[in-house]
């Protein structure tokens, strides 16, 4: 390191353009002190939006000051964004003596310290606001920086006039010597490598004029960006430190902000509404259907959550549903890539710690199997062994992949782990798509038959039975519940032969394959109304915490945390599983996922 040429106080003189700043904190902001190394802290300020649905995070350019954003707040607030702003080491109030380096190694610190800070209140509880983070010029080194090491830690990045070519770089200062910048240099300082790391949303603003940093280098941005969604906007007429002043750069900026926001908001919706779902169908797991809709009818007719217990659970306890489907959530959004191995290491975790609530036996079986040294490969229990265990966990393979054909390689490879049958796979599968659709804006509007015809096809060759159900859905839709409940749960018969008796259970039973497709029932029956959804699942009675929870994660997926009733957002502050991972953890998960 000491032989690098950005370390050399000379180039770092040359390169950095430090000030004072004295000016006091604007009305309605606050000044946050973040400690980057011992006896150094970086001044930062946060402008908070009245009703913020997003969060930039900004590292602004060189010669800029946090102060000098005060008056570009309001333009932010406008996006429905609260601004946080940091001054690197040594401008304005922070302490210390910039270098690149320190820059670079600053910004996790920056972002670990302030995004709990970027939250929004509500009146039963605050959760975290989905983060983009935003580097202006020298700023987007910091931005790739972050992308690479935590490329889940943001649902969106934004490069304003930034740089990519490292050689470049070092030539504006004035230095063309060959050789001097090394391997290591390129490793630890090029921004270019490090832009493949995150699949998050991109949004790459640049003039077209720009004098200082050529438009080839943000074309080389999106190019290098592993992102599917992703947008690059060259700003005509503008240079480089004039873009913010073209009108198009506030309307693609907000457009973005709120894109990103809306799908943030749809994942978090999606995990948080398969827990509510979840936790209230445990309370009458295995009940029959008279008793299960008299639950759901005396619930969803008043405001209040359900005051039942079940065994030492109250309400808002969700069980080994949302569990799993949170290990894979966490699994996803901690690996660059799928890891089948890190996520059966989790989900082996939850048996051998006896944190797992509500167990199904096909999963514990290959949990037992995992802690004995199986394979991920190797564990599953198989056929004729077809419940609805890796259905119920499946939803976050949807909110994670876009791409059809590696969402049905994850889909049933996480399926794969725990149920070698070709139904309980094709139900995972099944699941993974709608919820896909769902947050993708696909079921917005009403249901037709093709794409009851799209999903059916991409389950027909595991489980013709499932696909026969799925393409008969518009059939059930036209007709009564009562009557297309009774159908859906006789649509194949039960595996007999395995442990479960599933065949004994009332209503819908843990088999995959009619449990599966009731809630894609109780969904595309409401797509728009999560209660209804959810009081559609609970009143058919039988494995109603498995059938709430899918159908409560397609339909969260729609809706958006957002669009959940207020009584339902009460509801959901009370989720958590045994004191832990409640409603803000669930939602910045779902953030995780872009």
């Amino acid at each position: 390191m000491a032989g690098s040429i950005f370390d050399a106080p000379a180039f770092c003189a040359n390169l950095f353009f430090p000030r004072a700043e004295a000016r006091p904190c604007p009305p309605g902001a606050r000044d946050v002190a973040v400690e980057v190394s011992p006896g150094v802290r970086l001044h930062a300020r946060i402008h908070d939006a009245p009703s913020a649905s997003v969060a930039v995070l900004l590292f602004h350019g060189n010669g800029e000051l946090v102060a000098d954003y005060d008056t570009l707040a309001g333009s932010f607030h406008a996006a429905s964004a609260s601004l946080a702003v940091v001054d690197y080491r040594g401008y304005g109030r922070s302490g210390g003596k910039p270098t690149l380096r320190s820059c670079l190694t600053d910004a996790p610190r920056v972002l670990d310290a302030l995004a709990p800070l970027l939250v929004r209140r509500e009146p039963h509880a605050t959760v975290p606001l989905p983060l983009v983070v935003m580097g202006r010029s020298l700023g987007s080194a910091c931005a790739a920086e972050l992308g690479a090491r935590l490329p889940r830690a943001a649902a969106g990045f934004v490069l304003e006039s930034g740089f990519t070519d490292l050689h470049a770089f070092v030539r504006r200062r004035g230095i063309d010597a060959p050789g001097v910048i090394t391997e290591r240099d390129l490793r630890d300082f090029e921004p270019l490598p490090k832009l493949g790391a995150s699949t998050a949303p991109l949004l790459v603003l640049h003039g077209e004029l720009d004098e200082h940093i050529a438009p080839d280098e943000a074309r080389a941005a999106w190019g290098a960006s592993a992102a599917a969604d992703k947008r690059i906007v060259l700003l005509p007429g503008c240079g480089h430190g004039d873009v913010s002043g073209h009108p198009t750069y506030w309307q693609e900026l907000a457009r973005f902000l709120t894109h990103v926001a809306r799908s943030a908001d749809r994942r978090a919706g999606s995990l948080v509404t398969q827990a509510l779902g979840d936790a209230l169908g445990f309370l009458v797991e295995g009940q029959p259907p008279e008793i299960c809709a008299h639950f759901a009818a005396e619930v969803f007719a008043g405001e209040q959550a359900p005051d039942r217990t079940r065994g030492p659970f109250a309400f808002g306890q969700y069980s080994d549903d949302t569990q799993l489907a949170r290990e894979l959530a966490l699994s996803l959004a901690s690996t660059r890539a799928w890891s089948p191995d890190d996520f059966a290491r989790r989900l082996a975790r939850l048996f051998a710690t006896g944190t797992i609530v509500g167990r199904g036996r096909a999963t514990e079986a290959a949990a037992r199997r995992l802690l004995a040294g199986a394979a991920w490969h190797e564990a599953g229990e198989p056929a004729p062994s077809a419940g609805n265990g890796a259905a119920m966990r499946a939803a976050p393979v949807g909110l994670r992949y876009a791409d059809a054909a590696e969402r049905l390689r994850v889909a049933d490879e996480q399926a794969r782990i725990t149920h070698l049958d070709a139904r309980s796979r094709a139900a995972a599968i099944l699941v993974a798509d709608v919820v896909a659709g769902a947050v993708s804006g696909a079921w917005d509007g009403p249901a037709n038959a093709e794409r009851f015809e799209q999903l059916a096809a991409r389950v027909s060759a595991l489980d013709p039975v499932l696909a026969q159900g799925v393409r008969h859905m518009p059939a059930w839709l036209a007709g009564k519940r009562e009557r297309a409940a009774a159908e859906i749960a006789r649509v194949a018969s039960p595996p007999s032969g395995s442990p479960h008796r599933i065949e004994a259970w009332p209503g819908i039973s843990p088999f995959a394959t009619p449990s599966a497709l009731y809630a894609l029932y109780a969904f595309a029956r409401s797509p728009g109304d999560a209660a209804e959804v959810l009081r559609t699942s609970v009143c058919v009675g039988g494995d109603v915490d498995t059938v709430a929870a899918m159908a409560g994660a397609m339909v969260g997926a729609a809706v958006g945390l957002g669009g959940l009733e207020p009584r339902l957002r009460r509801w959901a502050a009370r989720l958590q599983d045994q004191g832990s991972f409640g409603l803000p953890e669930l939602v910045a998960l779902g953030h995780a996922l872009a």
